[in-house]
């Protein structure tokens, strides 16, 4: 059987040259940095509670919520006019079915100038018939090559 107590043969130099320590591990800096780390934490605890004290003050002496909702809710004077989702689909369909009926139908643009409008299809049966429009002095593309 082996003993476990002291041995005192051991030379206490050679395991301090072999990196071991000769003493045993000094507390009190740790124990006063955990006192001031606790503190620390007490006083931040203490500054959270204070504040949010103060928010549940604050927001008891605001406006009922049925007062608040009661007030109309116009954005500043230079601002812009800004549109719901509900309002904005809503413009959507209106422009898309404007610009359908539009693409459908055939009309003046701009009578003074000459310029009209057919539906898409029949514009295509025109240029299908016609063939694509030139410049009158264009070149050959044979030519050119």
């Amino acid at each position: 059987m082996h003993d476990h107590g002291q041995n005192p043969e051991i030379d206490k130099d050679l395991l301090e040259q072999l990196g071991y320590e000769g003493r045993d591990v000094q507390v009190d800096w740790r124990i006063g940095s955990s006192a001031v780390l606790f503190f620390i934490s007490v006083f931040v605890a203490i500054g959270v509670a204070w504040s949010m004290i103060g928010l549940v003050d604050r927001t008891q002496h605001a406006a009922p919520a049925a007062e608040r909702m009661a007030r109309p809710m116009m954005p500043p004077k230079n601002a812009p006019l800004l549109q719901t989702d509900v309002t904005a689909k809503k413009d959507m369909e209106e422009l898309r079915t404007q610009e359908h009926k539009m693409m459908e139908s055939s009309g003046w643009m701009k009578e003074d100038a000459g310029f009209a409008r057919m539906p898409v299809d029949q514009a295509m049966e025109v240029v299908a018939k016609r063939g694509l429009p030139t410049r009158a002095n264009a070149r050959d593309p044979e030519e050119v090559k």
